[in-house]
């Protein structure tokens, strides 16, 4: 006797420890038995309602009664059962549980009660649907993503990653790097990067590769990994094809060559800006007439080429030109605008706009001519004629009294 209840308490422990629910039915009788444990899974505490299979369906979401429903009838045919619903508890919230029992038969194979336990897997539930939200969002990223462990070999690959190699995914899970890229390529690159990553250090590294016979400019990242912020375990791999992006790199790199010197022959200042104002091209007669050198101005705002109190109207011409239809290539006249030298210095610039679409981008270059000196010029001419003009009339005025007098 003392041996069955050792055992039987080592039991009770056991199931305790597990967090395991207990429940019987009766078939005969439909009498039904839940421990303290089957309670609280159905966010009731014991004796709170009476057992039954009634009150159990009564837990269950709507949506998944049909499965419990069935379940019951498949034990009544003397069927095991082993389902997995969510539950309403009292206070709202949705509880996941699994569900298994054991149908008891008489000596005849009648069905005479299930014995069964529950237990709460909605934690395991949530990271089985976060890893879904996680596997969803990793391959909806073009990106080629791959995790590669400390043995160099793939524990997780996205879709971009199988179809830049032409693979399925069973053909790249657990594979050697070697085995994917090639003994030569992991000897002589991929190794080296990979052991760096592995050392903490973060790589970004871009070239042309050879896959699957095609040259392809690739632009990778390499991130180390560690489950416990210590030592990385893994390297996760980011890399994407760029090759069509080299490929105009390249030919716009030619074509500023070509043109670039011809640019720095012109006497005007030729400055290009892209769609948020960013000037991308600054010529040597730009850099005579503002005082900077082009790589002091690259990358900033057009804006700093000019005086402040004309920032907002600035602006505003230039959002009008970019949304006027392509076709209109030049303003309808040159504009008289202020510009404002490195110094400081305020001067007259006279300043034309085009635009030229560019890989669906816009990008917009502005001719400029230092007219300070003209309008100087202009004034002189204006004062001088002026002048002539006062003095014509004052000669013609004394004509006019000599005359008069008869002097």
């Amino acid at each position: 006797m003392e041996k069955v209840i050792e055992q039987t308490k080592r039991l009770e422990l056991a199931i305790k420890s597990a967090e395991l629910g207990i429940w019987e039915w009766n078939m005969q009788t439909d009498e039904v038995f839940w421990s303290d444990a089957q309670y609280g899974l159905y966010g009731y505490t014991p004796g709170e309602v009476t057992p039954s299979m009634a009150n159990s369906e009564v837990v269950v979401l709507p949506s998944d009664l049909p499965l419990v429903k069935q379940a019951m009838r498949d034990a009544q045919s003397g069927k095991s059962m082993d389902i997995s619903f969510q539950v309403i508890l009292p206070s709202g919230a949705l509880r996941y549980l699994s569900c298994k029992g054991s149908v008891y038969l008489s000596d005849d194979g009648q069905p005479l009660k299930v014995v069964g336990t529950t237990r709460d897997i909605t934690a395991r539930m949530e990271h089985k649907s976060r890893s879904r939200a996680y596997e969803a969002i990793l391959n909806s990223n073009h990106d080629f993503i791959a995790f590669i462990d400390r043995n160099y070999t793939y524990e997780v690959v996205n879709d971009a990653y199988c179809t830049i190699h032409n693979l399925k995914r069973e053909d790249i899970l657990g594979k050697h790097i070697s085995e994917i890229w090639g003994q030569e390529a992991f000897d002589d690159i991929l190794k080296e990067r990979l052991d760096r990553c592995f050392s903490g250090e973060t790589l970004h590294i871009s070239r042309w590769t050879e896959i699957k016979g095609a040259m392809k400019y690739i632009d990778a990242r390499y991130y180390p990994f560690s489950h416990d912020n210590r030592t990385p375990s893994h390297v996760i791999l980011v890399a994407r094809d760029a090759t069509q992006m080299q490929e105009t790199y390249d030919a716009l790199e030619g074509s500023e060559r070509k043109f670039g010197g011809i640019l720095d022959l012109a006497l005007e200042g030729i400055i290009s800006i892209d769609d948020s104002e960013e000037i991308i091209l600054f010529n040597r007669g730009a850099e005579e007439m503002f005082g900077y050198k082009a790589e002091e101005v690259m990358g900033q705002s057009l804006s700093m080429l000019m005086p402040g109190r004309f920032h907002q109207a600035h602006s505003t011409h230039i959002d009008q030109f970019n949304g006027e239809d392509i076709s209109k290539k030049w303003m309808y006249t040159p504009r008289e605008i202020k510009g404002k030298r490195k110094s400081g210095e305020e001067f007259d610039i006279e300043a034309s706009i085009s635009k030229l679409e560019l890989g669906g981008k816009t990008i917009m270059t502005v001719v400029m001519r230092d007219i300070t000196q003209r309008l100087l010029d202009d004034k002189a001419l204006a004062e001088s004629e002026r002048q002539l003009q006062s003095f014509h009339e004052n000669v013609q005025e004394g004509v006019f009294r000599t005359s008069i007098d008869g002097h």
